[in-house]
């Protein structure tokens, strides 16, 4: 199966206490390794996730209640491997994290079900000024993400 056991998909949604705890060991962490920003991956990394949806989401909710604001927010948008990402998506979002976002893109990625292997182009993405980063997950193949930066790099450029 490529997918995690969807019978456990989203159980620390209503966990407002993990939330909590999570939101604060990553800020005390980074505050006494010095560090004047770092990244934070929550258990709840997209919509799909959150069994009520982002603004009634318990564990977010703690999260946003305790964790550093100056710490960036790995999200991955509405599914873990989103179609789009929206400006309203990530409105809806900001009301609840103050923090800055970066948007941890699996559209490419294949570690999940390595026989699957996407090459056409990323779209969808309505990004501008709602967050500070875009990353892509890639393939993990060496040749096949070469192949896609360059694409994407060409596909930037060409506008």
């Amino acid at each position: 199966m490529c997918i995690r056991d969807r019978n456990k998909i989203g159980i620390e949604s209503d966990d407002k206490d993990l939330g909590k705890l999570h939101g604060e060991l990553i800020s005390e962490v980074t505050t006494k390794l010095s560090l004047s920003n770092g990244w934070f991956c929550p258990s709840i990394y997209c919509e799909s996730f959150s069994k009520k949806g982002i603004q009634n989401d318990k564990y977010l909710e703690g999260v946003s209640e305790t964790i550093n604001n100056d710490l960036f927010f790995l999200w991955t948008g509405p599914k873990v491997i989103s179609d789009f990402i929206s400006q309203d998506h990530l409105k809806e979002l900001g009301q609840l994290i103050k923090n800055p976002v970066v948007i941890w893109d699996n559209f490419y990625a294949n570690d999940y079900c390595p026989s699957r292997l996407f090459l056409g182009p990323l779209k969808g993405r309505s990004l501008n000024k709602s967050i500070v980063g875009h990353f892509l997950n890639g393939t993990g193949l060496k040749e096949t993400d070469k192949f896609l930066l360059n694409y994407l790099y060409c596909m930037l450029n060409s506008k």
